[in-house]
């Protein structure tokens, strides 16, 4: 059984362990951990507060899941200097990282084989595309951590078939925020899912020629729409909904989109959700013929045109549902350090935990580490560092991918050594 017991702070000691304070609310790195040092406890007691309560163990009870955490904590190392204390608290983010990776590349190598046949056979094997999406939506429901990480995964290669599932799950994530029923979630995936259908019609000359179109291919390009209705309407199996996305995602609010020049009155629900998603997938992504940009400055421009190209209201759940930071972007901290956002922080968009990956002088680091930007100093009650602003990983030659299998490595091993 354990008990908690209140001390004075002038009697608190290197062994014992802190479970709280008697100020509510105050953040202390080290809660419930084993104090191996003074330099916690001189944090508490600077920071004002009289009395502490601590752990008192009547019987003698290991915490494995706490001294595993101990374990990785020293095997990653604390990088940090002496006054940022902070708790590395890296599984459940990584980890979810790392079977995102591994679910994402099973569904894109499904997505591959689904468009490969519809290219060569010409109809929609409705049964494939719908385990795609069930799967999709069993993860979004019942595996949230990992699915939240699976929206912000991107795979250059391929760029067709990972285009098409990028905007499956973009779209699934932003309907779960709209508060869709499970049905309107496998449809509205199955529209993202299928909307590009009609680029299997497209000569790959066109779709990966680099540099610009000629009027021509352009030209032809944007048939896909028209190619895309023709394909699912002569598959079987299919929603209806599937059909007026692929035919309608290049539509735009205020009538210039093509094929039909529709207004947005007349362009369907879930089309609208596919177009966003489709869009921020493709100014995000490297073509051919385009540079990818930010996520950052992809919402930026998606902001710019609502209530032109798209539904107001809908980018407005998006960027909420995307977040301000999406995993995987590039950021600049005060400290003059570069860092890839790692996880979200719910209550406060602006602090997310981040990868450290070069130091003040933005060299690169041998060992990346986690920094949870929602610490502060308690001693001052500021922020211990704060993002300044996004970068293009190109222009600091920094891969967030590599960076992020780097560091997920290091983890596995660190577990596996702990264990």
């Amino acid at each position: 059984m354990k008990i908690e017991r209140k001390l004075h702070i002038s009697e608190l000691r290197t062994g014992m362990t802190v479970t709280r304070t008697e100020k509510d609310g105050l953040h202390f790195p080290f809660f419930d951990k084993e104090l191996t040092d003074t330099r916690p406890i001189n944090v508490l007691k600077n920071s004002g507060i009289s009395y502490i309560y601590i752990l008192d163990e009547k019987e003698a009870e290991e915490d494995k899941e706490g001294e595993l955490s101990d374990k990785l904590t020293e095997m990653m190392g604390n990088p940090l200097e002496t006054s940022d204390y902070f708790l590395i608290d890296s599984s459940p983010a990584v980890s979810d990282i790392i079977q995102a990776r591994a679910i994402f590349e099973n569904m894109r190598n499904k997505t591959r084989e689904l468009l490969g046949s519809v290219k060569s056979g010409g109809k929609v094997n409705s049964r494939t595309a719908g385990e795609i999406t069930g799967e999709l939506v069993e993860v979004s429901t019942y595996k949230p951590g990992i699915f939240t990480a699976m929206t912000h995964l991107k795979n250059q290669d391929d760029y067709s078939y990972s285009h098409s599932l990028n905007v499956a799950v973009i779209s699934l994530a932003l309907g779960k925020r709209l508060g869709k029923s499970a049905d309107e979630l496998k449809t509205i995936c199955l529209c993202g899912l299928l909307h590009d259908v009609g680029m299997t019609r497209i000569s790959d000359r066109i779709i990966k020629k680099p540099g610009k179109l000629t009027e021509d291919e352009y030209a032809e390009i944007k048939r896909h729409p028209e190619y895309g209705y023709k394909i699912i309407t002569s598959s079987e199996g299919l929603p209806a909904e599937t059909a007026a996305a692929a035919l309608q995602h290049h539509e735009k609010s205020d009538g210039s989109g093509y094929p039909l020049g529709l207004p947005e009155r007349q362009i369907g629900n879930i089309t609208k959700i596919i177009s966003i998603a489709d869009v921020y997938d493709a100014i995000t992504s490297q073509k051919s013929y385009n540079h990818e940009r930010t996520p950052s400055e992809a919402l930026k421009i998606l902001f710019s045109w609502s209530g032109k190209h798209f539904n107001e209201t809908l980018v407005k759940f998006f960027i909420n549902t995307i977040g301000i930071y999406p995993v995987g972007t590039l950021v600049m901290l005060d400290s003059g350090e570069i860092s890839i956002i790692l996880e979200p922080n719910k209550k406060d968009l602006t602090r997310p935990k981040v990868l450290v990956v070069t130091n003040e002088n933005r060299e690169k680091l041998d060992k990346s580490h986690i920094f949870d930007l929602a610490r502060y100093d308690l001693r001052t009650m500021k922020p211990l560092k704060t993002i300044v602003s996004s970068l293009n990983p190109k222009q600091h030659g920094i891969n967030s991918e590599e960076e992020l299998d780097r560091f997920a490595k290091r983890f596995r091993n660190a577990v596996r050594e702990a264990l």
